[in-house]
C-alpha cells in the first residue's frame, strides 16, 4: 500500500476496518467493493443480524470516509447515496453470459450423459444453481418440497428439481428430497464450461434466496433466455422483470414460491406464445442491460475513475 497511489478492495466484516486504517497511514486513497446487500428482510439466525448491525455500525460509517464504493445493483447505489457516501459506482459483474455454451456432445462423461438425460425429460425442470446454504434459502426450498408433496404425491411426475453446486445436499434437503423418489437430483458441482449445456437443458432457474449482492445466476440463466423464479430482494430485483422475464416472489414462503412454481409450468403447457415470448424477453434484457458492451463500458468508466482519484496523488509525487 506504501506505493500505492488508489486500493481497491472487498468489504469483508473487519476488513474494511483493517483497510482504512492502513490507508490512513500510507496516505492512499480507497475504493471499497460493497459486496454485501445492506439489509436483510429476512432475519433468523444471529451471524445475519451481526452481519447488518455491523455494516450499519461500523461498515457504512467507514465508507463515508472512502473516496469511491463499488456496488453491483441499484438498490446498494440510492442506499448508500442516501447515507452520504461521496461516490458510488455501479458495476455489474463480467463474464455472465452464457449463450456460447458447449455442445453436449463435446463434454467429457458423466455430463454428456446429464444432459442427455435432462434433454429426454419432460418434466418441468428447475435448476437450482449454487451453494445449498441458509443465505440461499435452502431451508424454504425443503419447505416448497414439502408442500407441493401435501399437494399431490405424484407431483415427480411434473417437476424435478435440480440443485447444482454442492457435491452432497444438506441432511435437511436429502430427508425431504427421500420422501419423494425423482423430485430432487443431485447434479453435484459443475465444472464452469459445463454449466451452460446443463442450463440450456432446463426450463427455468429457481432462486428462493433471502440475500444476493447482485444476482448472478439470474443474469447467467437470461443469457440463455431461461426465465427465473426468484425472492424479490435486492439483487434479483435488479436482474428479473416481474411477469416479462420471470416471476419475483414478494412473499418469502412456501405458498407463494409453490404458487409461482406452479404458474410458470402452467404457462409453458397453455400458453406457448407467452411462453417464447418471456424466454426472448429474458434474452433481450441480458443483452440490453448486462450484455458484452454495457458491462465493458463500465469497466471502461470504472477505470477511468481509479485513474482520475490517482492523477492528485501522482502529480504530487512527482
Amino acid at each position: 500500500m506504501r506505493w500505492a497511489d488508489v486500493v481497491l478492495f472487498g468489504q469483508f466484516y473487519g476488513f474494511d476496518l483493517t483497510m482504512f486504517l492502513l490507508g490512513r497511514r500510507t496516505h492512499a486513497r480507497l475504493v471499497a467493493s460493497q459486496a454485501n446487500a445492506l439489509a436483510h428482510p429476512h432475519r433468523g439466525r444471529v451471524r445475519v443480524a451481526a452481519q447488518e448491525g455491523y455494516e450499519r455500525t461500523v461498515g457504512i460509517p467507514l465508507l463515508r470516509q472512502f473516496e469511491a464504493v463499488r456496488v453491483c445493483n441499484s438498490d446498494d447505489l440510492r442506499s448508500l447515496s442516501q447515507q452520504g457516501c461521496p461516490r458510488v459506482i455501479l458495476l455489474y459483474p463480467p463474464n455472465t453470459d452464457l449463450s456460447n455454451s458447449v455442445h453436449p456432445e463435446k463434454l467429457e462423461a458423466p455430463y454428456r450423459e446429464v444432459c442427455h438425460q435432462l434433454s429426454l425429460d419432460r418434466r418441468f425442470k428447475l435448476l437450482i444453481a449454487g451453494r445449498m446454504s441458509y443465505q440461499k434459502g435452502v431451508d424454504l426450498l425443503c419447505a416448497v418440497l414439502l408442500r407441493l408433496g401435501a399437494e399431490n404425491p405424484r407431483v415427480a411426475e411434473e417437476l424435478s428439481f435440480l440443485p447444482a453446486g454442492t457435491r452432497q445436499l444438506p441432511e435437511g434437503l436429502r430427508r425431504v428430497a427421500s420422501r419423494f423418489p425423482g423430485l430432487v437430483t443431485n447434479l453435484g458441482v459443475l465444472p464452469r464450461d459445463v454449466l451452460p449445456s446443463v442450463m440450456s437443458e432446463v426450463d427455468a432457474v429457481l432462486m428462493p434466496s433471502r440475500y444476493e449482492s447482485f444476482g448472478r445466476v439470474a443474469a447467467e440463466a437470461q443469457s440463455l433466455g431461461k426465465p427465473v423464479i426468484a425472492t424479490d430482494i435486492t439483487g434479483p430485483r435488479e436482474v428479473v422483470t416481474d411477469g416479462v422475464t420471470g416471476i419475483l416472489v414478494r412473499s418469502w414462503t412456501a405458498d407463494a414460491f409453490v404458487t409461482a412454481i406452479r404458474e410458470l409450468r402452467r404457462i409453458s403447457l397453455a400458453e406457448p406464445e407467452r411462453w417464447t415470448a418471456m424466454k426472448a424477453a429474458a434474452r433481450a434484457n441480458y443483452q440490453q442491460r448486462f450484455g458484452k458492451d454495457r458491462v465493458d463500458g463500465q469497466l471502461n468508466a470504472f477505470a477511468l475513475e481509479l485513474e482520475r482519484l490517482a492523477r492528485p496523488r501522482a502529480s504530487r509525487s512527482s
